[in-house]
């Protein structure tokens, strides 16, 4: 049956992160289900490999930099939210925020990926939307803690890394870090001094998006040799790092939820990651698929476990990565919309 489908995205869609790809495989659904689709971000830009809308428009908006940082009370009061599509509401039979983290917008679903309760917000735009979901437990825990109720958690898909032959086979002494370079890599690379101190022959590598090669520098400089710096690699590279990895360490705490970190486990690469965050939670289930650690001496030794983790447990971990499935998140999104009966 279909109908027509709004999906605004209140950020910059220039990076292809973790939010973009919520935001393109929310397309995928209502496409599949035959919605014709609109997609109004600021700048406009969309994913290679993705599938498109039958609408993107761009929109003048925060172009990053100084401006994005100081003027996040002037993004909110004159968003793309309350100027381009309110009064356009009608004409839609799904509207769906993407990027609802200043929780604010008359639309049927806000996807947050980390929720600002700041209280001018609240006070001059509250909450309406229908549905309110959370990508993790963790989000979840946090938007109950700024008093909203309607909240269900929607795990983002996570299509599972495809390998040349057993992923099993293919381990190597490999422990990959993957993430913006722009984070903080500091625990990173202290765990990987420790670790290569008593087993010289593991190989750390840090894969990430960045326009800063001084960026690069610093961390390869700050390494004295213990990690390899890969910016910018094809997903294809990334890809097959995952499938030659053992382990994959996250060292950033809090983590939302952690799109990476499941896709390394779909090769069988052992998580080890902070116990915080969604990744802790939802995704390592607090120790059952991965390890955990609060110091950068436990995450060493963290590390030596994932390392020589047997094939069953490898198993495990990669079955454990399923369950954040396309498939998953389709019957979720259809469910909290409650546009099963247009199927």
């Amino acid at each position: 049956m279909g109908g027509r489908a709004l999906l605004v995205y209140r950020e910059r869609s220039a990076s292809w992160a973790g939010s973009e790809r919520v935001l393109a495989y929310m397309v995928k659904v209502l496409r599949e289900l035959g919605y014709f689709t609109t997609v109004l971000t600021f700048d406009g830009e969309w994913g290679n490999g993705f599938e498109k809308p039958d609408v993107l428009r761009g929109v003048p908006g925060p172009n990053g930099g100084t401006y994005w940082r100081l003027f996040r009370f002037i993004k909110g009061v004159y968003s793309l939210t309350y100027e381009r599509y309110v009064r356009f509401r009608s004409r839609f039979d799904v509207v769906i925020d993407a990027a609802y983290n200043d929780l604010r917008g008359w639309v049927d679903l806000g996807y947050v990926h980390y929720p600002y309760c700041s209280v001018h917000l609240k006070l001059l735009f509250p909450t309406k939307a229908r549905v309110i979901a959370a990508n993790s437990t963790w989000t979840l825990t946090r938007l109950k803690g700024c008093g909203v109720s309607n909240v269900v958690v929607i795990h983002p898909p996570v299509e599972p890394i495809k390998c040349r032959g057993n992923p099993l086979r293919l381990k190597e002494n490999l422990v990959i870090g993957v993430g913006r370079l722009s984070k903080p890599w500091e625990e990173f690379i202290e765990v990987a001094k420790l670790v290569r101190a008593r087993r010289p022959g593991v190989r750390f590598v840090i894969m990430g998006l960045t326009d800063s090669m001084a960026r690069v520098r610093y961390l390869k400089e700050l390494g004295q040799g213990a990690i390899e710096v890969l910016p910018n690699v094809p997903e294809g590279v990334k890809a097959d790092f995952m499938c030659r990895a053992r382990a994959i360490l996250h060292t950033h705490p809090a983590e939302h939820f952690g799109i990476a970190i499941v896709k390394a486990m779909s090769t069988g690469a052992v998580p080890v990651v902070h116990r915080d965050g969604g990744a802790w939670l939802d995704v390592v289930e607090e120790g059952r698929f991965g390890f955990g650690f609060n110091t950068v001496n436990e995450a060493a030794e963290q590390v030596l476990n994932a390392l020589d983790a047997n094939a069953e447990y490898r198993e495990a971990v990669m079955a454990r990565s399923m369950i954040f499935s396309y498939g998953n998140f389709k019957k979720a999104l259809i469910t909290h919309l409650n546009i099963a009966a247009t199927q």
